[in-house]
C-alpha cells in the first residue's frame, strides 16, 4: 500500500517590519523546510508613528499576502496558519485591516496578545537551541526583542517563573533614534538613558544576578550571528556595541553587508540586550533565529501528533510565582486548587469542560488571593487586576479573562446581574466562567481558615445529590459554615438539589 504524502504546514507572520512566510513537510515528529519568504512593509512603522495602518500599507501587505497564497498553492499545504503582532495589535484600524486582508486574500489573520505571541515562540526554542533544556535547568533568562516591544521570561530549575513585556521593541526604539539624531548628536547616549529609566521598575522587582545563560531572539539574530556567531562573550559583544553605536547604517551595510534598513534596527536591539544582560550574572549570550513562525509550525505539528502542551507546568509555576511576589498564602492556594481540582474530575458529568478548563481553574485557584496585600475589602479585585497586568504566558485574552473572573468574585457577593451577563467575557465564556467560580468558591470554603484542617476523603455522587466526605482535624465549624453559604452558587449551575 502507498504511503499518504508528508503532510505540509505553513505559518504567515504578519510582523510589524515584514510578512514572514515558512512552508514545512512532516516526516513524524521532525520538520523540514521547503521554503522561507520575508518581504518587508512598513505596518510597524506606521502604527508606531500614527497610531494606524495606511491604506497605501495595507493595500501592499494584501498583495504581497496574494504572492504568498500562489506559493502556498505551489507547494499544495495542508494547512497554514496567519498570524499578526505588535503593529497590528496596536493599530487603532486594525479591525478593518484584518478585514481587508480577508477580502482580498482570504486569509483568516489571528491577532496574538503579547503572552500568546512568546508563549508559541518558545514552542521552537527545543528544536532549535542547542542545550535548551540544560540551560532551562540551570537558569536563563530569555530576551525577545521583537519589533513593537520586548519579552524577558526567567526561567529557574526548568520552570519558567515570570515574564514580563516592555514596550521598547526595536522599530520603535529607532523611530525614536530618528527623532533624536535631529535634535543631538549625543542621541546614542540619550537612548541609552532613556531605555534605562524605562527599566527601573524591571530592576527593582526581579533579582537575575545568579541566572547563567542568556538567550536572545530577534528579528536581527542573523545580522547579529553574521557579526558574533552563535555564541558570544559579554566582553565581545561590548565591543562590537560600542563599534555599531559609532556607525551610520551606510557604513554598516558597507563594512558588513548588513542592508540599511536591517542595519537600522540593528543598534537599538543591541541596545535592549545589553541592557537587559547587565542585569544577569552572564558571560556569554546565545543567540537563535528560531522566531515565531517556527513556533506556530511547531504547534501545529504537535497538535497533529496529538502531544500534550509541555507549556501546562510553566502556566502552573508562573501563576505560583506571581502570588508568591505578593506574598500570597502558599499553602491555602495550593490546597484550594486540589480541592477544586478533585471536585472538577469527580462532577465531569455534570459540567462536561475539558482539560482546558481544568487549567484555568487551577491557575484561578492558586492566584484568587492575591489581591490581599493591596486591599482586605475588595481582594478579588485587586486578584483580577494583577493577573490583568501579568498576564500568564500560555493563555490567550479570553482564558485570561476567564482566569480574573474567578479571582474577581471568588469571595464577593454574587449578584444576579452578574450571573446573568458580564461586560467581561462573551455569553459562552460567561457560562463556563460561573461553573468554574461555582467549583472554586466551594473548595475555598473549605479552607476559609487556612489552616488546611479539612481532608477530603470521598466524593459521591447520586443522582442530583452530591455527598462530600471530610475528616478534620481541628474544630471546622467555620467552614462548615461558610459552604452551606457557598453552596447555592455550586447547586444552581451545576444541577443539584443536596451537597
Amino acid at each position: 500500500m502507498k504511503e499518504p504524502s508528508p503532510r505540509r504546514l505553513a505559518c504567515i507572520d504578519v510582523g510589524s517590519g515584514a510578512l514572514n512566510l515558512l512552508i514545512v513537510e512532516m516526516h513524524k515528529d521532525r520538520l523540514r523546510v521547503l521554503d522561507e519568504l520575508s518581504k518587508s512593509v512598513a505596518l510597524g512603522r506606521d502604527c508606531f508613528s500614527t497610531g494606524s495602518i495606511q491604506r497605501a500599507t495595507t493595500r501592499e501587505t494584501c498583495e504581497i499576502l496574494l504572492g504568498f497564497r500562489a506559493l502556498l498553492n505551489e507547494y499544495k499545504v495542508d494547512e497554514c496558519r496567519v498570524v499578526a503582532t505588535s503593529a497590528l495589535r496596536e493599530a487603532a484600524n486594525r479591525d478593518w485591516v484584518v478585514d481587508q486582508i480577508r477580502v482580498s486574500t482570504g486569509f483568516q489573520v489571528q491577532v496574538l496578545s503579547n503572552a500568546e505571541e512568546h508563549y508559541t515562540t518558545f514552542k521552537a526554542l527545543d528544536d532549535g537551541v542547542e542545550n535548551y533544556r540544560k540551560m532551562r535547568r540551570e537558569g536563563m533568562l530569555i530576551i525577545d526583542v521583537g519589533y513593537g516591544s520586548t519579552e524577558i521570561s526567567e526561567i529557574r530549575n526548568d520552570r519558567l517563573v515570570m515574564s514580563r513585556n516592555i514596550r521598547m521593541g526595536a522599530l520603535r526604539l529607532w523611530e525614536l533614534i530618528s527623532a533624536a539624531a535631529r535634535q543631538s548628536d549625543r542621541y546614542p547616549l540619550l537612548l541609552e538613558e532613556y531605555i534605562l529609566s524605562n527599566l527601573d521598575h524591571v530592576r527593582a522587582m526581579v533579582r537575575l544576578k545568579d541566572i547563567p545563560h542568556c538567550l536572545v531572539l530577534s528579528g536581527e539574530a542573523g545580522q547579529l550571528l553574521k557579526l558574533a556567531g552563535g555564541h558570544v562573550t559579554r566582553k565581545r559583544f561590548d565591543q562590537l556595541y560600542l563599534t555599531v553605536r559609532d556607525m551610520t547604517p551606510q557604513e554598516m551595510e558597507r563594512n558588513y553587508s548588513i542592508p540599511a534598513p536591517r542595519a537600522e534596527i540593528l543598534l537599538p536591539t543591541m541596545m535592549v540586550i545589553r541592557s537587559f544582560m547587565d542585569m544577569t550574572g552572564a558571560e556569554s549570550l546565545h543567540l537563535t533565529t528560531s522566531s515565531l513562525k517556527e513556533g506556530v509550525v511547531a504547534e501545529m505539528r504537535d497538535e497533529a501528533l496529538g502531544r500534550p502542551d509541555l507549556g501546562t507546568e510553566d502556566m502552573i509555576s508562573q501563576a505560583e510565582a506571581l502570588a508568591a511576589r505578593q506574598h500570597n498564602d502558599k499553602k491555602h492556594a495550593r490546597d484550594v486548587a486540589d480541592k477544586a481540582i478533585r471536585l472538577f474530575d469527580e462532577l465531569r458529568p455534570l459540567h462536561d469542560m475539558t482539560g482546558r478548563d481544568r487549567l484555568m481553574l487551577r491557575l484561578g485557584a492558586l492566584t484568587h488571593d492575591m489581591g490581599k496585600r493591596l486591599s482586605t475589602v475588595n481582594h478579588g479585585e485587586q486578584s483580577a487586576h494583577i493577573l490583568l497586568a501579568n498576564p500568564i504566558l500560555g493563555l490567550n485574552q479570553r482564558e485570561l479573562g476567564i482566569v480574573a473572573f474567578l479571582g474577581r468574585y471568588h469571595s464577593s457577593y454574587v449578584s444576579s446581574e452578574i450571573l446573568q451577563s458580564s461586560n467581561e467575557l462573551g455569553p459562552e465564556d460567561h457560562l463556563k466562567a460561573v461553573k468554574l467560580l461555582s467549583i472554586l468558591r466551594l473548595a475555598d470554603a473549605m479552607d476559609k481558615g487556612h489552616r488546611q484542617k479539612l481532608s477530603l476523603e470521598e466524593i459521591k455522587l447520586d443522582g442530583e445529590k452530591l455527598t462530600l466526605f471530610a475528616s478534620a482535624n481541628q474544630d471546622a465549624t467555620l467552614e462548615k459554615w461558610i459552604f452551606e453559604h457557598k453552596a447555592e452558587l455550586f447547586l444552581r449551575y451545576l444541577a443539584l438539589k443536596h451537597v
